[in-house]
This record gives structure tokens, C-alpha cells and sequence, in this order.
């Protein structure tokens, strides 16, 4: 529960710093914020020249049921070569996570398993269309069903 809560906290000091502009607390000049293109809704680059990217919430129809799945993700990406590409192919990135949501079926998004396989397939399918590198993670910031 102390972790969850650490993380919580973590999550919305970048997502304030990111909204405002400013770095967030304690995290150095090394971590400078940017002005984050349509697709993010926020960018924290990191001392190794990675990053950790927030996605502006992304939906799509539930195949079955007519149910809408709203997610909003968060990325680590290894290098600014991987980021640079992620920002020049944003429409590519949108497409493939929303075809990725819409193959879905209610029931294989019900368990916290079958979240996990979703979290995998969505990275994999990210990592498909880049070629100077990978995305090295990917998380759930929030995951509804409506």
C-alpha cells in the first residue's frame, strides 16, 4: 500500500511539473521538462538520456458489446533516438494502440492476467513500427470500461 501510494504521489508531482512547465521536485536539472507534442501529455527525460512518457488518454469500442475502453499509458523509453522517433510517428503510434483496443473482446479485458497479456500485446505492437530501438516498458496509468 506504501508503494502504491509512493507511486501515486510520483505520478502526479511529474504530471503537475509537466502541466506547469517546471521540473518536477527533486528531480535535478537532468530530468528538464518540454513542451510535449499533441500525442503526450507528458515527457520527463532522464539523466541516461532515457525518458518516461505520458500518453493523453486513448479510446475505442469494445469488439462485443459496444463498451468504450478508455486507457491512458505510460512509456519508458532507453534513448532519445527512440523518443525522436516516437514523436515524428504519433499518428502511427495512436493507430496501432487503437486497432490493438479494438480487437478486444469485453471478456479479454475482465482479469488483472488478461491486462497483462493486453500490456504486452500493446508494446509489442509498439515496438513494430519503430526501428531505431525499443519502447523498454509500458503501464497502465488508468484503464476504465464504459
Amino acid at each position: 500500500m506504501r508503494l502504491f501510494a509512493i507511486c501515486l504521489l510520483t505520478t502526479a508531482a511529474v504530471l503537475s511539473a509537466a502541466e506547469t512547465g517546471a521540473a518536477p521536485a527533486g528531480t535535478g536539472a537532468a530530468a528538464a521538462s518540454e513542451a510535449p507534442p499533441e500525442l503526450w501529455k507528458s515527457i520527463r527525460k532522464r539523466a541516461n538520456g532515457g525518458a518516461s512518457v505520458v500518453l493523453r488518454p486513448i479510446e475505442s469500442k469494445i469488439k462485443d458489446t459496444g463498451l468504450t475502453v478508455r486507457v491512458t499509458l505510460a512509456l519508458e523509453v532507453p534513448s532519445e533516438a527512440v523518443l525522436d522517433e516516437l514523436k515524428a510517428s504519433q499518428q502511427a503510434v495512436r493507430k496501432v494502440l487503437v486497432e490493438k483496443l479494438r480487437e478486444k473482446r469485453e471478456a479479454e479485458l475482465d482479469t488483472a492476467d488478461r491486462r497483462e497479456l493486453l500490456k504486452q500485446q500493446l508494446l509489442e505492437s509498439l515496438n513494430g513500427i519503430l526501428k531505431k530501438g525499443r519502447v523498454s516498458a509500458l503501464f497502465f496509468s488508468t484503464f476504465d470500461i464504459q
